[in-house]
């Protein structure tokens, strides 16, 4: 068995809400379970996640939830201010430019771009010195 990638599934209060903010991010839907939909996956480009209504069996993490590695996170920034979706101002620190977006349970979703990246990284294709 080989493994092809990882999927972060977070709790939602609102799945409907959640599945809102994820097409206002570019996440195309490929599903949802459960009557009413409590269960979804969503993707853009390599990025899978899924969503899962709560029912009170975990708290909601609050904080940032998720990094996701861009091409050009100030463009990426861009496009999401003209959809209407509000985010933190991009910073310049440490050769990463990142932006977090604040999703409808309170979570920060970072999005950011190394400024001059290794050839194979940063993200899963980088050399974690295993070889």
């Amino acid at each position: 068995m080989s493994a092809r990638g990882a999927m972060p599934v977070q709790q939602v209060r609102d799945a409907a809400a959640a599945e809102a903010c994820c097409a206002r991010l570019g996440f195309a839907f490929h599903g949802a379970w459960g009557d009413p939909p409590a269960f979804g996956i969503a993707q853009r480009g390599d990025v899978t996640r899924a969503r899962d209504r709560d029912e009170g069996l975990a708290p909601i993490r609050q904080g940032r939830a998720a990094s996701r590695c861009v091409d050009d996170a100030a463009a990426l920034a861009e496009g999401f201010a003209d959809e209407g979706v509000q985010i933190a101002t991009p910073v310049l620190a440490d050769g990463l430019r990142d932006f977090d977006v604040i999703d409808p349970d309170g979570r920060r979703l970072c999005f950011g771009s190394d400024m001059s990246p290794a050839p194979r990284g940063p993200g899963p294709q980088a050399d974690l010195g295993r070889g």
